[in-house]
């Protein structure tokens, strides 16, 4: 068996950047990989202390190096579905890979690579073939918990105990997500499990809130104001803030580790109460120490000395107007509010409304209510209003605690006694504000117009961002669905928008950035009510009213985002309305159309993206028929500059409804529709290959998903797919279109139904790059393209020569076992006979 030296210098060379080094390292450690019991070694060796604190840099990667390969080697598969790994081996690692990564020397990256690993051993043997890991676990925590009750003072044995504690709270973590699945364990299980764990977990939860807060009362010491310079800030002082400030959130590097500990000991409690609410939180006792031990100490703790000590630091900060999102984010303390937001928010959905739960629970759920609903909501309408001064922050802490503020308007006694008299101050200071374009707005108006556009009407997934939370809440307040709800505060809220709207749209109209940001936020707000106006009586005429004097004026704004925002809202109105007049609506479609070819490229992605439902109405026939081509060639020009489904979408739906002047640009559009396919489809295959070779290094390194720059190059990828699959979908309705403009017409009779037969000519060879083996039929076009074949072929009255080459593809399909496509493969088979079965039959 290796050493420890022979191992540092097997890794050391498997990081080498000489290549000869590197392979004959790789060789070395698999010819020993033969040994089943080099797993056990490389655990030990991964989790060994350094002889000295400033160790070299190339002995703590190689520390890390084992770390992984010990993941990689667990986590290829079930270990007990593989011969190498013996009995022996296997009690030897559960043995000691859970109490070695515990301990307080081993570095940060080892830990989580451990901890990776040990989730995978969980899922194989856990609880059967693995007994030992929660004792080994109750005696480290109860080890752990007892250094930290009497080590309050300052000691170096604490911050030991709470590295410990770390660790294995991560591991008891895994072994609560396995009984937060009643699928795989049963309910008597699960019930016993929490039984047994949740007295020793909510009591560690306890005593690390009184440590946190101790500890955080003991760090409370307000910044020095920045000294000053004949009166002016010293530079220097200024330029050092700047170098400190992700340490803006850190009182000391103990509290941080406290944080760690309490945030993964809510996690543990919150998949505790995932598949139903415990027994052992059904009764007041244990309603008192989640609510009030747990979370409350943690509230009040954070509310009364941690919030103003952190306004006091920024307020003495240098960090611009920035929201501080990313500092947030990587805050320890702030990534602890974020989950005690969550357990609340938790809580409540469970509790909040006794009727809904389970028999058990009803008492809970009413004594949570009666002792501490309104507690919870209060707390957070103060989080949201400490976000809100003295500038605009957003944490997920402050998102989760808008959720809890939009849950709580449902709820009689949390509405009536915290939303309702705050309604307005709700409103006004802490979400219109919100809704104004913001420097996120900004960023991707300049860097990604394409994901600026696209979140304007399908903003999904952005989990996080303010402005799509804060309109869910005003939506929750205005719509007035109980009986308790006051029904005049979404007229109070329709006023104080219009009344802003004009009040700014002056200013604004002259390029005022601020007045231009507060007439945004109003536009935002009158594209949200889309639904609601109608409801408090505000009748067709009044809406007319407000696009006409202020919605359309602004796509000739200077400002870019309110001329995108205009059409954006009048894209909802302009087809749910009756207008007064043709000349009405045509006015307001004469004010947008220029925006198709506008300077700017998120307001001309915008247009193209919105104006299907203005151009396809009935009163824009007069003025869209006579330049349908110019309007196409338009959005020819935005496809070939984003990838946006929606762009397409406008285009097919365009033609759709101008199919009967159409006919004379089919072949035209057929080209340019097959030219834009392919050109999408070779940079799919692009990103395809890209991807497989970067795939080793995102296994080896077990980065954090979230962190992958991999991973915004498959959101992009998806929305090339999406954009390609739409393109084919717009070939089969220009078919469709042209067909019937045919028939209509009555064309066939007079010898010009060939043009279908033309544009068969053109669509042939870009099915045949879908259908054929080589370029491979799993990119997700198959639907989109048989359909366009099978229609093609119905609508014709003959097969073009170079669509008999589809055929072989087809079969070549069958052979290989496409099912999934087999019933898509019948129609167009049935086609080819049907119109020329001769050819069918006789052809080779």
């Amino acid at each position: 068996m290796a050493g420890d030296e022979a191992l540092l210098h097997i890794f050391v060379g498997t990081l080498s950047a000489d290549k000869t080094t590197r392979e004959q390292a790789e060789a070395t450690l698999t010819h020993i990989s033969a040994d089943p019991r080099l797993i056990t070694r490389l655990i030990h060796f991964s989790c060994q202390e350094l002889p000295f604190h400033d160790a070299p840099a190339e002995m703590q990667q190689a520390l890390q190096a084992a770390s992984i390969r010990v993941r990689n080697v667990l986590g290829r598969s079930d270990w007990n579905q593989n011969p190498y790994f013996t009995e022996e081996t296997k009690s030897a690692v559960r043995e000691c890979i859970v109490p070695l990564q515990c301990g307080p020397h081993v570095p940060e990256l080892v830990r989580r690579q451990l901890l990776a690993a040990t989730q995978n051993l969980i899922c194989y043997d856990y609880p059967h073939l693995w007994p030992s890991l929660m004792p080994q676990l109750r005696r480290i925590l109860e080890e752990c918990g007892a250094h930290l009750c009497v080590l309050s003072d300052a000691s170096s044995s604490r911050e030991v105990a709470t590295l410990r504690l770390k660790g294995a709270l991560g591991i008891l973590r895994a072994c609560c997500k396995v009984y937060s699945n009643p699928i795989k364990i049963d309910a008597d299980d699960i019930e016993a499990f929490i039984d047994a764990f949740c007295p020793l977990l909510l009591s560690l939860t306890e005593m690390l809130v009184s440590v946190w807060a101790q500890e955080l009362l003991a760090q409370q010491t307000p910044p020095q104001p920045p000294p000053q310079l004949n009166g002016i800030p010293d530079p220097s002082f200024q330029f050092s803030t700047k170098r400190k400030e992700k340490c803006m959130f850190v009182l000391s590097l103990w509290h941080n580790e406290l944080s760690h500990c309490l945030r993964i000991a809510l996690r543990c409690i919150h998949s505790l109460t995932e598949a139903r609410w415990p027994r052992f939180l059904c009764d007041q006792p244990g309603m008192d120490r989640l609510c009030k031990g747990c979370l409350g100490q943690l509230l009040d703790a954070s509310h009364k000395t941690l919030l103003p000590l952190y306004r006091l630091r920024i307020l003495n900060s240098d960090c611009g107007d920035s929201d501080l999102f990313s500092l947030f984010h990587e805050s320890a303390v702030w990534k602890l509010l974020k989950w005690t937001q969550g357990m609340c928010l938790k809580i409540m959905q469970d509790l909040m409304f006794p009727k809904r739960c389970e028999r058990r629970a009803r008492e809970a759920a009413k004594y949570f209510c009666d002792h501490y609903l309104l507690g919870f909501v209060q707390h957070a309408l103060d989080l949201v209003r400490w976000h809100a001064t003295p500038r605009h922050l957003t944490s997920k802490a402050y998102i989760m605690s808008l959720e809890i503020l939009a849950m709580a308007v449902d709820g009689r006694e949390a509405y009536r006694s915290v939303i309702a008299p705050n309604a307005e101050e709700i409103f006004t200071s802490l979400i219109f504000p919100r809704l104004t374009f913001s420097a996120e707005d900004a960023e991707l108006w300049t860097s990604n117009p394409a994901e600026y556009v696209r979140l304007q009407t399908s903003p999904a997934g952005d989990l996080y961002s303010a402005k799509v939370v804060s309109s869910g809440l005003m939506l929750t307040l205005a719509a007035s669905s109980k009986t308790f709800h006051d029904a005049d505060f979404v007229h109070h809220v329709v006023q104080y928008v219009l009344e802003r709207l004009t009040t700014h749209a002056k200013a604004a109209a002259q390029g005022d950035m601020e007045a231009a940001r507060v007439v945004d936020a109003c536009l935002f707000a009158i594209y949200q009510f889309n639904k609601v106006l109608r409801s408090i009586g505000f009748g067709d005429d009044r809406v007319e009213w407000l696009l006409t004097n202020y919605v359309a004026p602004a796509a000739k704004y200077p400002v870019g985002f309110l001329r995108a925002r205009s059409i954006l809202v009048l894209s909802v109105f302009a087809s749910k309305i009756h207008w007064s007049s043709p000349q009405a609506f045509q006015f307001v479609l004469s004010e947008i159309l220029p925006l198709l070819q506008d300077p700017e490229m998120p307001v001309r992605m915008q247009a193209c993206a919105s104006i299907a439902s203005l151009i396809c109405h009935p009163h824009a026939r007069g003025v869209i028929a006579p330049c349908i081509s110019d309007v196409i060639q338009h959005y020819f020009y935005a496809m070939r500059l984003m990838d946006s489904e929606g762009v397409v979408r406008t285009l097919r739906r365009t033609i759709k409804h101008y199919r009967d002047v159409l006919s004379q640009w089919a072949l035209h559009l057929t080209e340019m529709l097959v030219q834009h396919f392919l050109h999408v489809l070779e940079r799919v295959l692009a990103e395809e290959v890209k991807d497989s070779e970067f795939t080793p290094f995102t296994d080896n390194t077990g980065s954090d998903a979230r962190l992958d720059p991999l991973v915004s190059d498959e959101d992009a990828v998806a929305d090339i797919i999406m954009t390609a699959d739409e393109v084919l979908e717009t070939l089969t309705t220009l078919v469709r279109a042209v067909s019937q403009q045919e028939v209509n017409s009555s064309s066939k009779a007079s010898g010009e139904g060939g043009l279908i037969l033309q544009m068969q000519e053109r669509i042939a060879p870009l099915l045949y790059v879908v259908l054929s083996r080589e370029k491979g039929s799993c990119l997700g076009f198959m639907d989109a393209s048989l359909m366009l074949l099978t229609t093609i072929l119905s609508l014709s009255s003959a097969v073009a020569s170079s669509m008999w080459r589809l055929l072989p593809c087809i079969h070549q399909l069958i052979v290989q076992g496409a099912v999934d496509y087999f019933y898509q493969m019948l129609p167009p088979l049935d086609n080819f006979v049907s119109v020329s079965p001769e050819q069918f039959f006789f052809s080779r």
